[in-house]
């Protein structure tokens, strides 16, 4: 029975993670990480996009081949991934979850997480001992022996030198300052830095990771994912993801838009009529999409009205403050 548990603990499939909400505070809710997600994505053109952009950076990355080749460059060491989940979100024992880009297991049962930050905000040190953590909550079950949680890897791949020290990656490991030898407690934490590209395995690996053009990246693999996704075909298949990911971003401008109107109806003491409350919704909802950086033509067909109200609206609730 005993072995029979060990053999369950050490393959658990990833889908088996609870899924929930993102309970991080307010500055990275989902609702405010899909709005930074989505106006990023509309401000630049698809073809100039970037395995560092996040919609992109995930599809190119969902395949084992191509992330067994990031992941054996960045460790230093061969490997092949076996099983992998995109965009995980797992939580701890109160609640409280966070959002995984990459979660990825090899052949030896070891587990990778890779996290592709723009923002330093996103990758401080106690971010990196979080994932750490919420990762083993997640894969040690109930009952099994501290010794059975899996050796695991996150791996910071940021856009700037999150670490100040111009190196081209940096390997955290925890020791004893007493005898200055490694603590061995299975948790490796590697920065790649974006903004350094060195000539190495991973100075040349930064190279692909931040070029929008296949046929100037070193990987023959990479370069073929970012053939794919700047096809015709799958440009098409991105602009899907993209534009349900606005729908998604309308729904909650809509929300937000709903809930201060039934306040203001509250305290003014006043009903509006049906047109009216759908016009004032409209024009809530604009503005916001408009202040988040949309183009305006954009947001004048989502709104089914003429860029000139939108301007008009706009105008208005400058006016207004």
């Amino acid at each position: 029975m005993a072995e029979e548990n060990k053999e369950k603990g050490l393959n658990r499939d990833l889908e088996d993670v609870t899924i929930k909400g993102d309970g991080d505070d307010k500055s990275s809710s989902p609702q405010e990480s899909l709005r930074q997600e989505v106006r990023d994505e509309y401000i630049a053109t698809y073809q100039n996009r970037t395995i560092m952009d996040d919609t992109l950076g995930s599809k190119i990355l969902d395949d084992e081949e191509t992330l067994s080749e990031v992941l054996s460059i960045i460790v230093e060491k061969s490997l092949q991934v076996v099983r992998k989940e995109m965009q995980k979100t797992i939580q701890n024992l109160q609640g409280r979850g966070i959002r995984l880009d990459v979660l990825a297991k090899d052949e030896e049962g070891k587990l990778y997480n890779i996290e592709v930050q723009r923002d330093d905000r996103g990758a401080t040190a106690r971010r990196a001992r979080y994932n750490g953590a919420i990762i083993d909550s997640n894969f040690l079950p109930k009952g099994e022996n501290y010794e059975k949680l899996l050796e695991t890897y996150v791996i910071f791949i940021t856009e700037n030198d999150v670490l100040k020290g111009d190196y081209q990656a940096y390997h955290i490991e925890r020791m004893v300052e007493e005898t200055g030898k490694p603590f061995n407690d299975g948790l490796h934490i590697i920065y790649v830095n974006g903004a350094k590209q060195e000539d190495s395995a991973i100075g040349r690996l930064v190279h692909d990771l931040t070029c929008a053009d296949p046929k100037q990246m070193h990987s023959k693999v990479l370069a073929e994912r970012m053939r794919l996704f700047k096809s015709e075909e799958g440009a098409q298949e991105m602009k899907t993801i993209y534009e349900e990911k606005l729908e998604r971003l309308i729904a909650y401008e809509r929300e937000e838009a709903n809930a201060e109107g039934r306040i203001e109806g509250r305290e003014e003491g006043r009903m509006e009529g049906r047109e009216e409350g759908e016009e004032r919704k409209a024009r809530e909802m604009s503005v916001g999409l408009c202040r988040k950086g949309f183009p305006i033509e954009t947001v004048a067909e989502v709104a089914k009205t003429t860029v000139e109200t939108i301007q008009k609206w706009l105008k208005e609730a400058e006016a207004a403050g």
